[in-house]
């Protein structure tokens, strides 16, 4: 059975109304953290999230942009980390 978007819409919104909290809710954000004993293993996990962070909207952008970028982007992503499976620890 469907429902058509209007009516599920109005019976979440029934739903939320019913269901107050007796007090606001306080939601937070919790960062990744990494722990290491080897300033340089730390610092080179600090430069690879910097890097993973520039690089990202590129990607991205690079991917809505070509045809079948996002496949492309997918299958290449997969082999990187098919191949850092294969080789970790080496």
């Amino acid at each position: 059975m469907r429902i058509p978007f209007p009516a599920a819409l109005a019976l979440a919104q029934e739903a939320v109304a019913r269901e107050v909290p007796p007090q606001p809710l306080h939601v937070g954000v919790q960062r990744a953290v990494y722990v290491t004993t080897s300033e340089s293993d730390a610092r080179a996990a600090a430069e690879e999230a910097r890097w993973r962070k520039l690089v990202a909207p590129v990607a991205e952008q690079w991917a809505r942009e070509t045809p079948n970028g996002a496949r492309v982007l997918e299958a290449f992503r997969a082999e990187i980390a098919a191949f850092e499976a294969k080789n970790k620890g080496k």
